[in-house]
């Protein structure tokens, strides 16, 4: 009888492992967006950046430096979230497009993320400037993909 009851125990907790490690692999990308910026806004993201943030993102950034830990900070950029696209790449990556206002005056921010399951890979924040800004993007786009659409729209602007 013991020995059923251990069987089960031990096949639970390997089970429950084992969901733990996918535990977010097929849900929304802007549901992990969401936890990232309430890391931020609450205060935790250095505490969470290993839950946050791909290992490589983490490598590159001196926690001691201030200018450098700004940049896990984008996630709390967007005061008031206008729209959100997302897509999905092949091996679990998949980018997110938040768009929205960085304060009460409607100053426009767009937030582009790449992740890698649902830990960020990479990031691109733009501030458009408000007298040429001609709408948000209005579709799901990778960091450099979203830099290059940024350097065609201000080049196709009238200066």
């Amino acid at each position: 009888m013991w020995r059923v009851f251990l069987f089960v125990l031990v096949g639970l907790f390997v089970s429950a492992c084992a969901g733990n490690s996918a535990e977010h692999s097929d849900e929304p990308l802007h549901n992990a967006y969401l936890r990232y910026r309430q890391a931020v806004l609450g205060g935790s993201v250095l505490a969470q950046r290993a839950e946050i943030f791909s290992p490589a993102v983490l490598e590159d950034i001196d926690i001691a430096s201030e200018q450098e830990v700004k940049v896990l900070m984008w996630g709390g950029a967007v005061v008031r979230e206008h729209s959100h696209y997302e897509k999905k790449l092949a091996a679990g990556r998949g980018c997110l497009t938040v768009n929205g206002y960085a304060d009460d005056a409607g100053k426009p921010v767009s937030l582009f993320i790449e992740y890698d399951g649902h830990l960020v890979r990479f990031q691109h924040l733009d501030f458009p400037d408000r007298a040429r800004f001609d709408g948000f993007i209005t579709k799901a786009l990778c960091p450099d993909e979203a830099y290059e659409e940024i350097m065609r729209r201000s080049s196709a602007s009238p200066s």
